[in-house]
């Protein structure tokens, strides 16, 4: 368990580890001020790890923002007895019983904005949220979490700390990408969208934050053309 920024803290599902990086990642959202103790897309965690949360307050709330981050969700429930929100647009498709759902332009508790649906990954219900740390005053207090469309750092695919990648696009057969993403051109732009916000921090649903500079590290993954144009290559032929 890691703190990005006070208010903050990184979870780390230790199963999926692999070399330095934890391949999958949710994190705590501490508002002493609402009241609220919000999960995001939480991995399994252990007994010293759910104390160390006890110690800050019992979690209130479970944000999922795809369906399939349902991790350990189902067992963070029973024990605190907060309810899972899941995006609008996944209930078709929800893998548990579900308590509440949020969609794209909604504030949560004056402090968690869902700016984006991101589904030209293949991903229907995929919510990007901007995460608004009130309690501190100045930067950095705003954090875009985005769940599966890029990662953070991850050794196992060759993304180093403070960078952005893909797991789609790096290590893939042309036949896995021409699945995962159907349009190329359309998963760039939406990537770009992510620029129009106001933040000082990336997190992510898969590897390490990026900590500083996190649109420069954006504008540097969509500037790597090779990557780019072999999906594009590989969506044509």
């Amino acid at each position: 368990m890691t703190e990005l920024l006070p208010g903050l803290l990184m979870l780390k599902d230790r199963d999926s580890w692999m070399g330095l990086h934890s391949r999958r990642t949710g994190y705590a959202v501490h508002l002493p001020a609402e009241g609220v103790f919000a999960l995001v897309d939480p991995p399994p965690l252990s007994a010293e790890e759910c104390a160390q949360l006890e110690a800050l307050g019992s979690p209130t709330h479970i944000l999922l923002t795809v369906n399939w981050h349902l991790r350990g969700a189902e067992e963070h429930r029973r024990r605190w007895g907060c309810p899972i929100l899941i995006p609008e647009a996944g209930i078709p498709t929800a893998e548990t019983t579900i308590d509440g759902t949020f969609r794209v332009g909604d504030r949560l508790w004056d402090s968690i904005d869902v700016v984006e649906y991101v589904t030209e990954f293949g991903h229907p219900d995929e919510a990007t949220l901007l995460i608004r740390l009130r309690a501190l005053r100045q930067p950095p207090n705003r954090v875009l979490y985005v769940a599966d469309a890029v990662c953070g750092g991850r050794d196992d695919i060759g993304v180093p700390d403070g960078e952005v990648g893909q797991y789609t696009l790096i290590g893939r057969t042309p036949e896995q990408i021409r699945r995962l993403i159907p349009d190329p051109l359309k998963a760039r732009q939406a990537l770009e969208r992510l620029l129009r916000h106001d933040y000082d921090a990336l997190a992510f649903g898969h590897g390490a934050p990026v900590p500083h500079d996190p649109r420069a590290a954006l504008r540097r993954f969509l500037a790597r053309d090779e990557l780019w144009g072999r999906a594009a290559v590989t969506h044509d032929g």
